[in-house]
């Protein structure tokens, strides 16, 4: 049986960045830890780090079970951190004292003090609420563990949970984020992902702490995250953990999460389930491509049932349907159709017109460039000009996976469109909206030589004309360019001094 994947553990930042990015990290990383010795009196312990992430391929599928392609990038969130233990194992006060900070000023300082077995308020809709979740979270899951006393319990426990926690008298943080709030890049699941490292290795055990779970941080990280009131996509957000050093990869499951923080549906057995259980209809269009074709690989069956689409009379054609008509042709009422179709949502289609055809497209068609996308990055390295055709053929498919997106999912906008129409007329060889759809942000492959060049035409002929009033910082926060970095990582000294060395 494969070893769980362990979070990164190093002392070197080599092994965080990418060579081009590794000066400027080393010197914002130095600072980092200046400012923290300067406002706490002592250097930082260790530091989490959590990247953004970029979904290169793969837009609004998730939800339906497909596999997605994203990659981590260099804006990330740093959380600088010390904690302060008592020699007496059971202190008489029992508390633990919480502050922590923020490099950047508008975000206000944060105080808060909690006990063992009790939760932290949340809900003052700052910044701070994903930070308190993270605490709550982890330290749910690290006394659950710990308490269990019968045997299945203890089997169900985390490995990488030893039976002695340890609480601190007092933690001091100080936090870094580059990632632009509000841009569809993961800011909130940066944060969550780093202050659940952060909390899971103040409270373990020594000999645990060294052996953190990608799986473990990410369930929690999720957990936190829904705790907050966000709906977190559960293939794409815990990329900040889960991702490798310069690798991209497709997400089509998560390791099992053995304390039920996911409601995977379940997949059941082609055809025979249909006649063994009640009649019911596949829960997302994954279930029905493995029930459609249950013999053939994964991208073959999404080819099979795209077949099957042109028939007008399976889901209306790219015309739509009206609500009466969805009523007829699947033999319901009104009050069937908000119960069992609906089931909660709050849907009004433009001009009374359903488009399951086009979603239903989209979704598949989307699917398969994923693994297409897939297959074209594992080819091996040939000649020149067969490293450009791979490279022409990746840009082909971004381009296609917009038009879908315009299309067929209707979840670009006009702002979006303008963008990605300046970069295929500056050297964009496939450009795409990503992120949080409907307006969060746009992906651009683009050549090393002509990323200046892009970067130009984009503030000549959009942010100058749109937001003239920018400042040299927002421009860059909202205009940058970035290759596939590391994951989440845990800074720390690895020859047992108290020294945290970040020279590149």
């Amino acid at each position: 049986m494969a070893e769980e994947p362990l979070v990164l553990l190093t002392s070197v930042l080599d092994q965080v960045y990418t060579p081009n990015s590794l000066q400027n990290q080393s010197t914002r990383w130095g600072s980092l830890i200046s400012t923290f010795r300067n406002t706490y009196a002592h250097p930082p312990h260790f530091i989490t780090r959590a990247p953004g992430r970029v979904n290169i391929i793969g837009e609004h599928i998730d939800y339906s079970r497909f596999s997605v392609l994203p990659s981590a990038i260099e804006p990330d969130l740093l959380i600088a951190a010390s904690a302060e233990y008592s020699p007496d194992p059971k202190p008489s006060d029992p508390s633990v004292q919480v502050r922590a900070l923020n490099v950047n000023p508008s975000y206000p300082e944060v105080s808060f003090q909690y006990q063992p077995h009790t939760k932290i308020f949340i809900g003052n809709g700052g910044w701070s609420d994903y930070l308190k979740s993270a605490f709550n979270t982890c330290l749910s899951h690290l006394i659950k563990c710990t308490s269990s006393s019968d045997a299945d319990a203890d089997a169900d426990a985390d490995a990488n949970v030893d039976a002695e926690l340890r609480f601190p008298t007092s933690i001091q943080l100080l936090i870094d984020g580059t990632v632009p709030a509000g841009s569809g890049l993961s800011s909130s699941a940066a944060i969550t992902t780093a202050s659940v490292l952060a909390v899971l290795y103040m409270h373990q055990s020594p000999k645990k702490q060294h052996v953190i779970s990608k799986s473990l941080v990410a369930s929690l990280a999720i957990a936190a995250e829904k705790a907050c009131g966000i709906s977190v996509g559960e293939w794409t957000r815990p990329l900040p953990c889960l991702v490798s050093l310069l690798s991209y990869f497709t997400s089509s499951s998560l390791p099992p999460s053995k304390s039920s923080l996911f409601n995977y549906p379940i997949r059941h057995r082609p055809r025979s389930s249909l006649r063994t259980e009640k009649a019911r209809y596949p829960k997302d269009l994954r279930e029905l491509v493995e029930l459609y074709a249950p013999q053939d690989p994964i991208p073959l069956a999404i080819q099979r049932v795209l077949d099957s689409l042109p028939d007008v009379h399976l889901l209306g054609g790219p015309a739509g349907l009206t609500h009466q008509s969805i009523l007829q042709n699947l033999g319901i009422n009104q009050q069937q159709f908000e119960t069992h179709i609906l089931d909660g949502m709050v849907v009004e289609p433009r001009g009374g017109i359903y488009k399951p055809y086009n979603r239903a497209r989209h979704v598949l068609t989307e699917a398969k460039r994923v693994y297409e996308f897939r297959e074209l990055l594992e080819k091996k390295a040939g000649s020149e000009e067969h490293s450009e055709g791979v490279i022409v053929s990746i840009g082909r498919l971004m381009n296609e996976s917009q038009t879908s997106c315009r299309q067929d999912y209707e979840c670009s906008c006009d702002a979006l469109d303008e963008l990605i129409s300046i970069a295929t007329s500056n050297g964009s060889l496939g450009s795409r909206l990503t992120g949080a759809g409907w307006g969060g942000s746009s992906v651009h492959l683009v050549r090393d030589q002509d990323i200046s060049k892009l970067i130009e035409a984009f503030k000549a002929h959009y942010y100058s004309i749109h937001f003239p009033n920018l400042s040299a910082k927002q421009l860059a926060d909202a205009c940058f360019p970035t290759k596939p970095e590391g994951g989440a990582c845990l800074f720390t000294p690895l020859d047992g001094t108290s020294s945290l060395n970040v020279q590149p």
